[in-house]
């Protein structure tokens, strides 16, 4: 009787310490950033770039002279392979990463050009 208690303690510790191994490694994937598209499309006197989220985020656009930096409040993988490898007209090229929480995107653009958002 008191073998089977003792080992019936060591197993629930064992699982238990398994367990607790494991939840790090399972809260990683569920905070893993979602995956997002970025398309253009080239008109005669303006191009339109849109970020394909799933859900709506709050964002912050700035420009500088020949950047618009683009923050969302959310964490994502940039998909900008596409537009990168040739770029629509009136975009220079893209470049994005995840910094605390959020993605930064940033675009060339000529310097004179105007930006809007919405």
């Amino acid at each position: 009787m008191i073998v089977r208690r003792s080992l019936y303690t060591v197993f629930m510790v064992l699982a238990l310490a398994w367990s607790l191994c494991l939840m790090p490694l399972m809260s990683a994937d569920a905070q893993a950033p979602v995956q997002v598209n970025v398309r253009a499309g080239a008109h005669a006197t303006f191009t339109r770039v849109v970020f394909d989220w799933p859900t709506k985020v709050p964002y912050k656009l700035t420009k500088d002279g020949g950047l618009v930096t683009v923050i969302f409040e959310a964490a994502a993988q940039i998909d900008d392979a596409d537009l990168n490898r040739n770029p629509p007209l009136f975009v220079g090229g893209i470049r994005s990463a995840t910094e605390g929480g959020r993605t930064v995107s940033v675009i060339a653009v000529p310097p004179r050009s105007t930006v809007r958002d919405f």
